[in-house]
């Protein structure tokens, strides 16, 4: 029930595949949990579409789903299939935020030409100055707040999930050298790190060869897509987050090191 003066919370997750949905009072305490599935989106739509649609749907009380309390506090993670990454390293010596925003944009212009203006960039610096940059379509972040502005409810936060993953876990990512691997349902988000810096950032589908299980193909994809990076291939430490009926499924060789996080968000990632 919602206490009038004492606003409930909602995180959501918006994927691909749909929005999850967790309630929770102002207390803490979780009251509710709930799937809401989006169909595929209609080619010359933006990949986020699908998702937007049924949470609005949803903040709307539309049949079939369920209605939003008033004034509830929201807090979005964002699929990393919504978010681009790029790492800023200190030897770029950029001067502030502005140039650190080109220099991401830049670094994407190539792939995605100007479309890249119209995202939004989110800086963070590691313990060694290197500056791990989120870039987010300004679009999606328009509408998610139209959409909660339409619902009379606070948009307070809005993140992507693997950086979100990271500041949860960093005191938990000590070592040498490490992975970092973030499984959502179709994707795969990674990052290695090492002397408290970030090396490298990649994201990729899940999709693994017939008859391969999870661990191979997690350890296939990061070596696949770190070629030319230095001590990449050696690495065997992994911190890996991921629905927990997946991490209960998968098997790495004795020759990993591996700490398993369940991350409630992580949506079954099938693989």
């Amino acid at each position: 029930m919602h206490v009038p003066g004492f606003a409930p919370t909602l995180d959501l997750h918006l994927a691909a595949g749909g929005v999850l949905v967790e309630q929770s009072s102002w207390r803490g305490r979780r009251l509710a949990t709930q799937r809401l599935p989006c169909g595929p989106v209609a080619p010359g739509l933006m990949p986020w579409q699908g998702a937007l649609d049924a949470l609005r749907d949803a903040f709307a009380g539309a049949p079939a789903a369920a209605p939003v309390a008033t004034g509830a506090r929201v807090r979005v993670l964002l699929s990393d299939a919504f978010v681009h990454y790029c790492l800023i390293p200190r030897q770029a010596r950029m001067a502030g935020g502005e140039e650190q925003a080109a220099y991401a944009r830049h670094a994407f212009r190539a792939e995605y030409g100007s479309a890249v203006d119209q995202w939004q960039v989110a800086l963070g610096t590691d313990a060694r100055g290197t500056t791990v940059a989120s870039l987010i379509d300004a679009r999606l972040l328009a509408e998610l707040q139209a959409v909660c502005r339409a619902a009379r409810c606070k948009l307070v936060s809005v993140q992507p999930h693997f950086a979100a993953t990271q500041a949860a876990l960093a005191r938990k990512l000590r070592g040498a050298s490490l992975w970092l691997v973030v499984l959502e349902g179709g994707r795969i988000s990674a990052g290695l790190y090492a002397e408290r810096t970030w090396l490298h950032l990649l994201s990729a589908r899940a999709a693994a060869a017939a008859g391969e299980n999870g661990a191979d193909f997690i350890a296939r994809t990061l070596a696949a897509h770190s070629l030319g990076i230095a001590g990449a291939q050696a690495t065997r430490v992994l911190h890996l987050a991921a629905a927990p009926e997946v991490l209960s499924r998968l098997r790495f060789g004795a020759d990993w090191s591996v700490q398993l996080h369940a991350d409630r968000f992580g949506l079954g990632a099938a693989v």
